[in-house]
């Protein structure tokens, strides 16, 4: 009689994990990317528009690769600089589910960077972001272990509280950049009203502080090779989590090549190539944390493809972060 047993697998208990604790307080907290300036309206609204040309940015990342359906969280965005508002305009899309969509909330993101120079040497921009978005969760596709016969499976009705199955909200966010030719600091705050984003209660999604600088190390010479050597930092705190993530990336004509710790959770490698016209990214998240590697780390891919300026700003001037 005992083979008949069906019991729910852990990989299956840990996605329904996953999904349903998503919506509750302790786990308010953003998706992440950790190719940071290969989606830097997402790191800080201040970079928008902070290319020449007008760019197109689409980023994937697969979260616990090992855990079916885990965490996918996917992007696409468009920032140009506007030279009629002074500054840069940024549009971008986001969408993150779990456990094969059980769990899932999308938001669209609308991004004004204003630009400026302090002197001859520094530049400022100051950005600011709106966004719309939408959670929901498809209770009728989750399982529970009280729907659990020993013998038969999952045959019963479950007793949950079914709590409320969408949540739409505003949410704003500032930013500002300073630089100048071979280094920069930024500064970041999302959730400036900490909006209202549980379906059970009223729980809020906690402010969120970002802090990042690095700069550009330059060597060599056109007969020996020039390269880049590109130190970074990251800190983050919202509510009580608190991430630092140091970097630092190596790049040699078209190929990048980078290294973080991100503070007793994970080592990330990231290769990267760029050409005139676009960049391809890839890294992978390798877990060092109590989650070891049986969750099977994150990968993470970007693309971000260049689209010329017919007329160049002629005030231009770039800002030296590295490209992933």
């Amino acid at each position: 009689m005992t083979d008949n047993i069906i019991p729910p697998t852990p990989k299956v208990l840990l996605t329904l994990l996953i999904a349903f604790g998503s919506y509750f307080p302790v786990m308010a907290q953003d998706p992440e990317f950790t190719q940071f300036y290969a989606n830097p309206m997402y790191l800080n609204p201040a970079f928008a528009g902070s290319a020449q040309a007008g760019r197109v940015g689409i980023n994937f990342r697969n979260q616990w690769a090992s855990i079916d359906n885990a965490f996918r969280t996917f992007s696409v965005s468009y920032d140009q600089y506007v030279k009629g508002v002074a500054g840069g305009l940024g549009i971008q899309f986001i969408h993150d589910g779990a456990g094969s969509g059980t769990f899932h909330s999308n938001s669209v993101v609308g991004v004004y960077a204003f630009q400026t120079a302090l002197n001859r040497k520094y530049n400022l921009n100051f950005g600011g972001k709106v966004g719309f978005t939408d959670k929901s969760v498809k209770w009728d596709e989750m399982t529970f272990g009280d729907m659990i016969d020993p013998y038969q499976g999952f045959i019963y009705e479950s007793n949950e509280i079914r709590p409320r199955q969408s949540r739409n909200y505003l949410d704003l966010s500032v930013g500002a950049l300073i630089y100048s030719k071979n280094i920069f600091a930024g500064v970041a705050v999302y959730h400036l009203h900490e909006p209202i984003t549980g379906l059970v209660g009223d729980s809020r999604l906690s402010r969120r502080y970002s802090v990042h600088a690095g700069t550009n190390i330059e060597i060599g010479d056109q007969f020996t090779g020039k390269y880049t050597f590109s130190p970074n930092l990251l800190y983050t705190k919202q509510g009580e989590f608190e991430q630092l993530n140091m970097g630092l990336y190596f790049k040699s004509g078209v190929i990048t090549a980078g290294v973080w710790y991100r503070s007793t959770d994970a080592i990330i490698l990231l290769f990267g190539v760029k050409t005139t016209k676009y960049n391809i990214g890839y890294s992978y998240d390798m877990t060092i944390s109590r989650l070891t590697m049986a969750s099977g780390g994150a990968h993470e891919l970007s693309f971000v493809l260049q689209i010329p300026r017919k007329r160049p700003h002629i005030n231009y001037k770039q800002i030296p972060c590295a490209l992933f």
